[in-house]
């Protein structure tokens, strides 16, 4: 008699374990969904032009700091 309520009690825990992992994957699979909608209905961000020119690869700053010269 014992034994038996200890299996019951092992597969009352097992099963409300395998109730929680049920629960977690719902609500990850919810939350997967809400963020493919919230990406859906949001427009992609434009990238901004900066305001600062890029700098040329060659550019190289020279002896007297200005940033016109070449290096030797």
């Amino acid at each position: 008699m014992i034994e038996n309520k200890q299996e019951i009690s092992k597969d009352l825990e097992k099963a409300l374990q395998v109730l929680q992992q049920a629960k977690q994957r719902v609500a990850n699979e919810k939350k997967k969904q809400n963020e493919k909608k919230r990406k859906a209905e949001k427009p992609l961000p434009h990238k901004p032009f900066s305001p600062m020119p890029k700098m040329k690869a060659g550019a190289v700053w020279n002896d007297e700091g200005n940033g016109t010269g070449k290096s030797r």
